[in-house]
């Protein structure tokens, strides 16, 4: 086989590749963007969350279905305890409906934290995080804003 037939063969190879490449990676984009809807019945929802009227950093803010079956929402809270409910890591919102509110460091190894100690880590009670009786609906219309006021027991 010449020279110029092999090179030929490795470029239609290599190009067959890069087109199954760039395609998948096109279609995982699309996946990703899309995510398990087109998003038009998500609302904004919004809030603060503090322990004893401290801001909690780092803090995620999940928002369970009351109703099996139905996603989860979940925010970070920033360095002043402000939050924004997100469906995806790119589309913020959430649907109307019922919601079980769980509060908590996602690890123990949470960079997000600006925890000093182990100790202010752990200090989030119980209640709002494994046994929480916190329940919020969110609105179809409105303002759906949130502010979770904990306190240590």
């Amino acid at each position: 086989m010449s020279s110029q037939g092999k090179r030929n063969r490795e470029w239609e190879q290599s190009m067959r590749l890069y087109n199954r490449t760039v395609g998948t990676a096109m279609l995982l984009v699309l996946f990703v963007s899309t995510g398990c809807g087109d998003g038009s019945d998500l609302v904004s929802a919004s809030g603060t969350v503090t322990l004893d009227g401290q801001p909690l950093s780092g803090v995620v803010v999940e928002f369970r279905p009351s109703v099996a079956g139905g996603s989860s929402f979940f925010g970070r809270a920033d360095s002043s305890g402000r939050y924004r409910l997100m469906r995806t890591a790119f589309q913020s919102g959430v649907a109307p409906g019922e919601y079980s509110v769980l509060i908590y460091y996602e690890s123990v190894d949470d960079p997000t934290c600006s925890c000093e100690t182990e100790q202010e880590r752990r200090e989030i009670p119980a209640r709002y995080h494994s046994t929480s009786a916190l329940q919020v609906t969110v609105e179809a219309r409105g303002r759906n804003r949130f502010d979770f006021e904990l306190t240590s027991p």
